[in-house]
């Protein structure tokens, strides 16, 4: 009983973490927008699709980054800030058609 009741809320705890915009789950679905990178000084027509915490950015010629959220919550969906660990870049998402 204990291992059924731990289970359950390591997954109540994991379905909480989705990213989201006035209140609707947005994780899963692919947005086109506008991407500013601080470390190159430009702006990208890409992709973008959310799952919990990270932002994933695809390029047209392939390849994608892994971005991770300031927040969740997305109060701004022109102004999304979004940092790759990774590289330790900082980037700015600008979603289209979510407002």
């Amino acid at each position: 009983m204990k291992f059924a009741a731990i289970a359950c809320v390591i997954t109540l705890g994991t379905l909480l973490v989705a990213a989201e915009y006035q209140g609707q789950d947005i994780d899963g679905q692919m947005f086109d927008a506008s991407v500013y990178s601080y470390a190159a000084g430009n702006w990208y027509s890409l992709s973008v699709s959310f799952d919990g915490s990270t932002a994933t950015v695809y390029f047209p010629r392939g390849g994608h980054l892994d971005l991770e959220l300031d927040d969740e919550t997305i109060e701004d969906p022109g102004s999304i800030s979004a940092y790759d660990s990774e590289r330790g870049n900082w980037w700015e998402i600008d979603l289209k058609g979510l407002d």
